[in-house]
């Protein structure tokens, strides 16, 4: 999956070198761009490295957490992207910032899960919508109250992305049993459902045998 790395170091002579490296890999193909180089200049070395880590801290806080932010996510974890990127007023010295800009990371890692487990939970609660509008008659009131069930959680959104994956399996069993009791020997039913991680959004995860490469959620095979 693509990356976002970055590098600060001190330039004594005027001069500067960049370049990449693999190491413990086995893969046979990388891309490499988006280069970007910033100098920071101060008084001191240590002037010029804070600035470097408050800019980043800005950054981040005003691009990536911000759009995390107004996504669904675990209310936790919202707490605790907000709570960091309210501190980024307090850094006063590099260390500090780069620490916090190592927890800011970690936690958009968190955020991001959660954000797509929210958002295949959304799809779930679609899909069992669009069998509610199918006019069917048998057992509607029962599949209606599981599916309000699920949207309060989706709206109340303070469960784990374990949780919120649990509650996405019996939503899809629901799904299933509710076209089976609905079933006259011509409906047609979308069961995609019953195939695990037919999105490709967890990698490999559901998928065996000759397992080909994954690439932004897309199986490929190349020779």
């Amino acid at each position: 999956m693509p990356a976002w790395h970055q590098v600060s170091t001190v330039v004594t002579d005027g001069k500067l070198t960049v370049a990449l490296r693999t190491q413990s890999t086995t893969a046979n193909w990388v891309a490499w761009d988006g280069i970007t180089l910033t100098r920071y200049t101060g008084e001191t070395v240590e002037e010029a490295k804070l600035a470097w880590v408050l800019d980043e801290l800005v950054k981040i806080s005003e691009t990536t957490v911000a759009e995390l932010l107004e996504s669904t996510i675990q209310t936790s974890i919202a707490a605790a992207l907000q709570a960091s990127v309210d501190a980024v007023a307090d850094v006063t010295t590099y260390d500090a910032g780069e620490e916090l800009l190592a927890t800011i990371k970690a936690q958009i890692e968190e955020a991001n899960a959660s954000k797509d487990a929210y958002a295949a939970l959304f799809a779930a609660i679609e899909a069992a919508e669009f069998e509610l509008d199918r006019g069917f008659t048998e057992g509607v009131e029962e599949f209606e109250a599981i599916v309000a069930a699920v949207e309060s959680l989706y709206n109340n959104p303070t469960a784990s992305v374990e949780e919120v994956e649990a509650t996405i399996a019996k939503l899809n069993e629901d799904i299933y049993n509710f076209q089976m009791l609905n079933a006259d020997g011509s409906t047609e039913f979308d069961v995609t459902h019953m195939i695990t991680n037919p999105t490709m959004r967890k990698g490999n995860e559901g998928w065996s045998g000759s397992v080909p490469g994954l690439e932004y959620e897309v199986m490929e095979f190349y020779d």
